[in-house]
Order: C-alpha cells, then structure tokens, then sequence
C-alpha cells in the first residue's frame, strides 16, 4: 500500500474517533475503506502508537479514552 494513503486512512480514522462517529466496527470498517479485520489491525496499530483507543459499547462507536490526537508530518523547527 501508498504509505500517502495509510497515513491520511489514520487520520480519517483518528478525525472520526476524536469526534466518536464511528460507529460500530463494521460502519467504521466501511467508512474508511477497510474490511472489518484490516480494521481491526489498524486499531492495534494506533494502541500500539500510545493513542488510548476503546470501542464504547453504550455509544456504540470508537473513542479516545484521553484527549488527544495524532500528528503526522514533518514540522521545520526555528533555528
């Protein structure tokens, strides 16, 4: 896969998260354009990053247990 694409797919991913619009893995799975064990496998990636991911079963959707989010890029630092 592009790395371009599975960098901004983890952005997509966080935004939705950050805003718990989710849904349930499968509608998360579809939103983003993945099959729901890709999904999944992309979630371990984002715990494995630190981001404190939880599937809220009352809500049923995705969250950030802390607030936060990702950031991906390159920032040029004053000299």
């Amino acid at each position: 896969m592009n790395i371009i694409k599975y960098l901004e797919r983890l952005e997509h991913m966080d935004s939705l998260i950050r805003r718990a619009a989710t849904g349930p893995p499968d509608v998360f799975a579809k939103k983003v354009g993945l099959s729901r064990s890709a999904l999944m496998e992309y979630i371990r990636i984002l715990k494995t990053l630190g981001a404190p991911v939880a599937y809220d079963s009352y809500l049923g959707t995705y969250r950030y247990e802390k607030a936060g989010k990702m950031r991906i890029g390159f920032e040029v630092l004053d000299d």
